[in-house]
């Protein structure tokens, strides 16, 4: 698993979404594996605090008796939040600021999508 190459593809996410501050893979353990943070957001406690809603939204889902989720979105007053599942371990999330354009946030993460997930299969 070569960093450099999860650094691009987080980068060209983030790069192609104008209003994204925080462009992340990170495992469900909360570890951030690449970040792209544009403002202020801190980018292990950012990726713990994330990994915790993943995590809660898997078990929901669990209970529920919904079937594997792909993915949530979340919008509070300054900022929206994607989260994509990318396997059992591993997610790509993106905070944008509001209003939030999560067509396009959608459709560069699954750009990634397949590079990112052989990366973490290695």
């Amino acid at each position: 698993m070569s960093n450099g190459e999860f650094d691009e593809a987080v980068k060209y996410i983030a790069d192609n979404i104008e209003s994204s501050v925080f462009v992340g893979v990170i495992g469900r353990d909360g570890l951030p594996v690449a970040v792209v943070s544009k403002e202020n957001f801190e980018k292990s406690e950012s990726s713990a605090e994330i990994a915790s809603i993943f995590n809660n939204v898997n078990r929901v889902a669990k209970v529920l008796e919904m079937g594997e989720f792909h993915d949530f979105f979340f919008n509070a007053e300054k900022f929206g939040c994607l989260v994509l599942k990318m396997n059992n371990d591993y997610f790509i999330a993106i905070i944008m600021h509001s209003p939030v354009n999560i067509g396009r946030a959608r459709l560069e993460a699954k750009r990634m999508m397949p590079k990112l997930q052989r990366l973490v299969e290695i």
